[in-house]
């Protein structure tokens, strides 16, 4: 009986360590990125563009640089400097997977890598009922050099 209890124990234990991720206001995200690499991490209040997604979709894509970011020392996701003030930024998604933008209220120029598995995509192609700028939140998982796999996301 006791190592019943011990391994339920122990099962709920490691299955609640692993379910949980932390709230992160999106000033927050944007302001320092690394310090959230390889976390479970949920941002609300961010916009879906659901449109972006063919953009970086294994191409380098010309994106405009924030100069106001750069300014306050924000880090712009993996951008390579190129001549005529902009830069190259490339976005390589995993097969089976589709890319997305998220928008940050207030940090609109912040640009990064973000990508979601084909079928949760086509789900929420769906949801959004023929939208293609959503309002929601985001549950993300990866590193700011590879980029962010969205996990979970709510539509408001």
């Amino acid at each position: 009986m006791k190592k019943i209890l011990l391994i339920t124990a122990s099962i709920m234990l490691i299955a609640s360590s692993y379910s949980q991720s932390s709230i992160v206001s999106s000033s927050d995200f944007v302001s320092n990125t690394a310090s959230y690499d390889g976390k479970r991490i949920t941002i609300k209040d961010v916009k879906i563009d659901l449109d972006y997604k063919d953009t970086f979709k294994g191409n380098k894509v010309d994106v405009k640089p924030s100069s106001s970011n750069a300014a306050l020392g924000i880090p712009v996701l993996g951008p390579l400097p190129t001549s005529n003030n902009t830069t190259i930024m490339s976005c390589n998604t995993p097969r089976g997977f589709s890319k997305v933008q998220v928008i940050f209220p207030g940090h609109e120029n912040f640009i990064g890598c973000y990508y979601i598995v084909d079928a949760m995509f086509d789900k929420l192609t769906n949801e959004a009922k023929g939208s293609t700028l959503l309002d929601g939140e985001v549950t993300i998982s990866g590193n700011s050099k590879t980029g962010y796999n969205i996990l979970l996301y709510r539509i408001y």
